[in-house]
């Protein structure tokens, strides 16, 4: 793994040398106004997501990614060993990146690093979509099941999906989603547009306690927060939907002016981004917290325990606004 110093913003005015990585570099701690930080990471991000506990990761498909610890301060650049990263997860052990084949028809590369950034441990798998992490086990996901991640590099054999209830298609464009409740999985499926194979969004828990949500065509990931299920829905993926994973029991519904953007914020606390910052009671999505962020709309959310992270639609930063958890 190779480290860059990476590049500061204009106009910023406070650096100090890190020890990151096995490197020394230049970090910036970025000026704040009214502890609302600005940081513009030396990339076009593409994804973000919490890391280690309190950590914000930003990463761009090219296989760079920066981490901004829990103290405020951000790393140096990090070259991922992966020509496209298609997926990251964080998990408690660091995160698991996914990378796309290196020639149409080879094998995915799957890289674990530890809280530190250090590479722990890499595996290849032949057909990988995805990856999923829960409580006892990390798993590459293909198109028909899930190959378990196992030390010393070694792949499980496949598990193949369950046999799902009601009509689906026999060659699924894309593979569904896992969510963890308890003991149970949850799969969502996006929806299927093609004019061959056509099926809705849908979430389902198979089994004798089972069930089957559908939810038009989102192609969305729905999000878990504790014991419910956040989906978006509607033409526009203007409606969020609350479930009881339990049950798959409609818990609310609310209807927003465009496409929101979710994240989990606890247990029972949903951040939602639109043209506003705002965190809501589930499962009711009763709105708790409200703050104004201007005209420009946002596009991408991560929840931090102290911070919600989000970046905008004109704007190359990254900012981190005091959540109104956050404990001094």
């Amino acid at each position: 793994m190779t480290a860059a110093i990476a590049n500061a913003k204009p106009g910023t005015t406070n650096y100090c040398a890190v020890a990151f990585f096995g490197f020394i570099s230049l970090a910036t701690l970025p000026a704040l106004a009214d502890g609302v930080e600005h940081h513009t990471p030396p990339f076009l991000p593409t994804g973000m997501a919490m890391f280690n506990t309190d950590s914000l990761l930003v990463w761009r498909d090219d296989g760079r990614l920066q981490i901004r610890d829990g103290k405020g301060v951000w790393s140096a650049v990090v070259q991922l060993p992966m020509q496209k990263i298609m997926q990251i997860r964080p998990d408690a052990s660091g995160l698991l990146a996914l990378g796309a084949p290196e020639t149409p028809f080879g094998p995915s590369l799957i890289i674990a690093l530890d809280p530190a950034g250090k590479e722990s441990e890499r595996w290849s798998v032949a057909g990988a979509w995805d990856i999923t992490v829960s409580a006892d086990a990390r798993q590459a996901v293909t198109l028909s099941g899930v190959r378990p991640l196992l030390p010393q590099a070694a792949v499980g054999a496949e598990q193949a999906f369950p046999k799902w209830a009601g009509k689906r298609p026999e060659n699924p464009q894309f593979p569904p989603k896992l969510l963890y409740w308890e003991a149970a999985t949850i799969y969502c499926h996006p929806a299927d547009l093609s004019m061959q194979h056509y099926a809705p969004a849908r979430c389902e828990r198979p089994g004798a306690e089972g069930w089957i949500y559908e939810y038009g065509e989102s192609m969305q990931a729905p999000v878990a927060c504790g014991p419910w299920l956040v989906v978006n829905e509607g033409k526009h993926q203007e409606q969020l939907t609350v479930l009881e994973m339990a049950t798959g029991k409609i818990r609310s519904r609310r209807k927003f002016h465009s496409h929101p953007r979710i994240a989990c914020a606890g247990e029972d606390q949903l951040a939602i981004a639109e043209r506003s910052l705002e965190q809501a009671q589930l499962p009711a999505l009763n709105s708790t917290w409200h703050a104004s962020i201007g005209k420009d709309q946002i596009i991408e959310l991560a929840a931090l325990p102290r911070y919600l992270a989000y970046r905008t639609e004109k704007s190359l930063d990254v900012i981190l606004m005091p959540s109104p958890r956050r404990s001094d």
